[in-house]
C-alpha cells in the first residue's frame, strides 16, 4: 500500500488558503463517474446476496422487532459511511488533495488530530486496512457459498444427483477472478447495471412466492428471545454494510458533492435498500415461519 504523500500529514495554518483550495475543481479524473452510476454501484455494493438471509434475521429478532431494528442498523450504517466522506472532505481543505482511500482518511484525521494521536497514524492506516480485509475476505467467502449453494440445489433437481459444494465454488472462481480485473468503476457501471437487473429479477420471483397464501401475522412472534437477537445484528449489518466501497465510488465521482446531502446518493440509496431489506425480511419469515433457511431462495418450491 502505497504511502499518503507529505502534504497529507501536514493542517494548513491559513485559513484563506483552505477556503480557496476547491478539491472538486481541482480532482482530474479519466472516467468520472455519474451520479447514477455511482448509485447503481451503491445498490450493488449494499444490495448483495446477503438480503437473502434477511428473512432468517427476522426469525431471530421477530416480526415486529426486526422492522425497527433494521431501520436502527441502516441508520447507523448510513451515518458512519457519511461521516467518514464528510471527514474526507474537510481533510481533502486540509491537505490540499482532491481524493483519499478509506485508511487515507484514518491517518490523515490522526496525524492532524491531538499531539496523541499523531504518532499513531501509521497503526491506524494499518489497522483499517486489516478490518477491511478481515470483513471482505469473509463477506466475499459467504457470497460464494451462497451461490454455490443455490447451483447446487438446481444441479441436483435436474440431473439427478450430486456434486460437492466445492466443485461449484471451484466453478466460480474464474468469473470471479475476471470481475476484479474490470479497470475502472466507469467500465464496472454496465456489469453492477446486469447485476442489478438480475437481483430485481430474483427478488421479484421471490416476493411473488412469499406474498402467496401469506398466513396471519399473529402466527409469527413480533419479538424474538435475546438470545438470537445478536444473530439478527450480525445479519443484518453483514447484508447491508458497504463502508468500504463508499470511498472509491466518491473518489471517481463526476460531482463528488452529491455524494451527501439530504437527497445525495448515499441517502437515496440507502433509504431504498433499506425499504427492501426490510419487506423481504418480514415477508420471507411471515411466509416460511420457523422453517426458513439462511437463504430464502432454497425455500422456494424447486419445481418451478
Amino acid at each position: 500500500m502505497k504511502e499518503v504523500p507529505e502534504n497529507r500529514q501536514k493542517t494548513l495554518r491559513n485559513s484563506e488558503k483552505v477556503d480557496y483550495f476547491d478539491p472538486f475543481l481541482e480532482r482530474n479524473l479519466e472516467h468520472p463517474t455519474t451520479n447514477g452510476e455511482t448509485l447503481t454501484h451503491l445498490l450493488k455494493a449494499s444490495l448483495g446476496t446477503g438480503i437473502l438471509a434477511m428473512p432468517l434475521a427476522f426469525q431471530c429478532s421477530g416480526l415486529i422487532t426486526g422492522v425497527f431494528a433494521t431501520v436502527f442498523v441502516s441508520f447507523v450504517c448510513t451515518y458512519c459511511s457519511y461521516s467518514l466522506v464528510k471527514c474526507a472532505h474537510t481533510l481533502y481543505r486540509r491537505t490540499r488533495v482532491t481524493s483519499m482511500s478509506y485508511a487515507d482518511v484514518a491517518e490523515v484525521a490522526f496525524a492532524n488530530g491531538p499531539k496523541w494521536s499523531r504518532n499513531l497514524s501509521s497503526v491506524t492506516r494499518q489497522y483499517v486496512l486489516w478490518l477491511l480485509f478481515i470483513t471482505y475476505f469473509g463477506t466475499c467467502s459467504v457470497y460464494t457459498v451462497i451461490i454455490a449453494s443455490n447451483f447446487d440445489q438446481l444441479f441436483t433437481y435436474h440431473m439427478g444427483y450430486e456434486l460437492n459444494l466445492r466443485s461449484f465454488i471451484a466453478m466460480l472462481l474464474i468469473p470471479l477472478i475476471l470481475l476484479s480485473y474490470v479497470p475502472n468503476l466507469k467500465y464496472l457501471a454496465p456489469v453492477s447495471m446486469v447485476a442489478n437487473l438480475l437481483m430485481a429479477t430474483g427478488l421479484g420471483i421471490t416476493f411473488y412466492y412469499t406474498l402467496c397464501d401469506v398466513p396471519n401475522i399473529s402466527e409469527r412472534p413480533a419479538m424474538g428471545s435475546f438470545e438470537t437477537f445478536p444473530t439478527f445484528f450480525c445479519l443484518t449489518v453483514f447484508a447491508m454494510e458497504a463502508i468500504g466501497v463508499v470511498m472509491p465510488l466518491e473518489n471517481n465521482m463526476k460531482t463528488p458533492r452529491n455524494f451527501l446531502g439530504v437527497f445525495g446518493v448515499l441517502n437515496v440509496g440507502m433509504g431504498g435498500v433499506t425499504i427492501v431489506y426490510i419487506l423481504l425480511g418480514f415477508f420471507g419469515y411471515l411466509k416460511y415461519g420457523e422453517a426458513t433457511k439462511s437463504s430464502i431462495t432454497l425455500n422456494l418450491p424447486i419445481e418451478d
